[in-house]
């Protein structure tokens, strides 16, 4: 039988018995602030039209499929919920994202057959940060995250600060495009690869993507990615 797909950009709230095939471009865990229970796997799947969904699996079900998933794979998946994303939690631009059940099905699709994008960023600049936190409904509460590529400065050690989710380990450094400038805050346990930077000490200018960072803006504009602990 031909399995029939649904696009990711047409998926809608309460959507069911669909199948979807999509590439797990990120994984990532989430610890749930006053849960001591283990963390909450997020998934990135991106599809053939190059279009980009949250997925969650709960510390439960990602039992089921903790040998099965892993970043890079495309995969068919069926038997899922969705639903609108939380503010909070959405770090893409869709609306909606796929929770997983304990019916879900999940089968690694083994030919690979490299028409899904293995990476997806939807890149702004800096000197439209400040055009898009205007447009949120709320601007102290981000609606989604973005991605933004541009030369990396001022790298700081890394250091502990107070958040809403207790003690973290951050690094701060700067971005800019040679006429505008934004602070960065990013917890290295996500994304590991900013202590190697300063371990290896910056003695050519480096280019980076942030990538599922938000914007808050107090006397400066400020990106972090808080969003992905």
């Amino acid at each position: 039988m031909v399995k029939v797909f649904k696009k990711l950009q047409h998926l809608f709230d309460g959507i069911v018995g669909v199948t979807v095939r999509a590439r797990v471009t990120r994984m990532w865990w989430l610890s749930v602030p006053d849960n001591d229970g283990p963390p909450t796997c997020n998934l990135m799947l991106l599809d053939e039209q190059d279009y980009a969904v949250h997925a969650i699996i709960n510390a439960e079900i990602w039992m089921i499929y903790s040998n099965l998933i892993f970043e890079g794979n495309e995969y068919d998946i069926s038997h899922f919920t969705t639903r609108y994303s939380s503010g909070i939690l959405m770090p893409v631009r869709s609306h909606f994202c796929i929770s997983f059940t304990h019916h879900t099905t999940v089968e690694h699709v083994m030919h690979n057959d490299q028409m899904i994008p293995f990476h997806h960023f939807d890149i702004e600049y800096i000197g439209n940060l400040r055009n898009i936190l205007g447009a949120y409904y709320d601007p102290s509460k981000p609606q989604y995250s973005i991605d933004v590529i541009d030369f990396m400065d001022d790298l700081q050690p890394p250091r502990m600060i107070r958040t809403k989710y207790g003690p973290k380990s951050v690094v701060k450094f700067s971005i800019n495009d040679g006429t505008k400038t934004a602070e960065v805050t990013i917890c290295p346990e996500t994304v590991p690869y900013v202590i190697t930077l300063f371990q290896d000490g910056l003695q050519q200018p480096v280019v980076v993507i942030l990538a599922s960072v938000k914007i808050c803006c107090d006397k400066s504009m400020h990106l972090n990615n808080f969003v992905l602990l």
